[in-house]
């Protein structure tokens, strides 16, 4: 685990860079996967105007995350492109 790029949402979630995938920690202290894969072979290109399902999505090189206050969205910095993953994903 490379833990980097942490961000908390206004439900106490907190979400984490580890290496190609998006962790999130629940506010019981468990971990798991909200996105991509420890598969770098899995990698497709991302859509810059569509909407895609979570499990779709295979990052690359994710470096920072952010949450919108306003709507609880959490935003991903991957390999120079922003992804919003929404509440409902």
């Amino acid at each position: 685990m490379s833990p980097k790029g942490i961000a908390v949402d206004k439900n106490g979630l907190m979400y984490f860079v580890d290496a190609t995938m998006i962790r999130k920690v629940d506010q019981n202290g468990i971990i798991s996967t909200l996105l991509g894969a420890n598969d770098l072979t899995a990698i497709r290109p991302l859509s810059c105007d569509a909407s895609m399902d979570v499990s779709q999505v295979r990052l690359e090189w994710p470096t920072d995350l952010a949450v919108n206050p306003m709507d609880n969205s959490l935003y991903v910095l991957e390999n120079n492109v922003i992804l919003r993953i929404t509440e409902n994903h």
